[in-house]
């Protein structure tokens, strides 16, 4: 499944607050939601497709949001069947 598929399909059908969140950017008053929302999913699914291992402040500064959006789309990913795993000791998120 693709994550423009997963996208659809959260945001058609009822949902946790992780996809709420989603919607709002989404919505016609956020015209340039969909774009930074995409580019953030698809570079924290590289990230972690290309095996590292991320701390969600660290990311937050390379993208130029806060880490409560990172962790949001991490939940995102999370709720739409991305495995994503959080190490508590070393406070990172891994595949």
């Amino acid at each position: 499944m693709t994550l423009a598929t997963s996208i659809r399909r959260a945001l058609s059908a009822p949902a946790p607050a992780a996809v709420n969140y989603f919607r709002a950017a989404f919505s016609p008053a956020y015209p340039n939601g969909i774009r930074t929302a995409w580019k953030r999913l698809e570079y924290i699914r590289g990230m972690l497709a290309a095996g590292h291992e991320f701390n969600a402040n660290t990311l937050a500064k390379l993208r130029g949001c806060s880490s409560k959006t990172i962790k949001r789309d991490v939940s995102f990913l999370r709720a739409n069947g991305l495995p994503v795993h959080y190490d508590p000791i070393r406070n990172t998120f891994t595949l």
